[in-house]
């Protein structure tokens, strides 16, 4: 489970709202290039790392990775999966030697953001 996280009082700002929907959209627009344009990606991503760090066909790879995590096909970006969310919340829960949450949160989740980014 991966996701946007917002304190509940930013939700119930409507500017703050906006600006979350506007880096939402803006986000599904670039991965949406990456996958388009795999190799090019690739390329401005080598540029941008230290010379020695990697090879182009390592970054290609890693670039086609994250385009099947990242599958518009097969769930609608932006929402979140409440079977991962649950996964995510109990090994948080029961994480040794030190849980990260002492209860589960209550109300840790709004549809709010995507509601501004596709009203329908």
């Amino acid at each position: 489970e991966d996701g946007l996280y917002a304190r509940a009082e930013d939700l119930s700002d409507p500017e703050r709202v906006d600006h979350f929907a506007q880096f939402l959209a803006g986000a599904r627009k670039g991965w949406e290039r990456v996958a388009d344009e795999p190799r090019k990606s690739a390329e401005t991503l080598m540029a941008l790392m230290p010379a020695d760090s990697a090879d182009l066909t390592t970054i290609i790879r890693g670039v086609w990775a994250v385009n099947d995590l990242v599958a518009f096909d097969d769930y609608d970006f932006g929402h979140l999966d409440p079977a991962a969310y649950d996964r995510t919340v109990t090994v948080l829960l029961t994480g040794a030697p030190e849980p990260g949450l002492k209860n589960a949160p209550l109300g840790a989740t709004s549809d709010a953001v995507i509601k501004r980014v596709r009203p329908d």
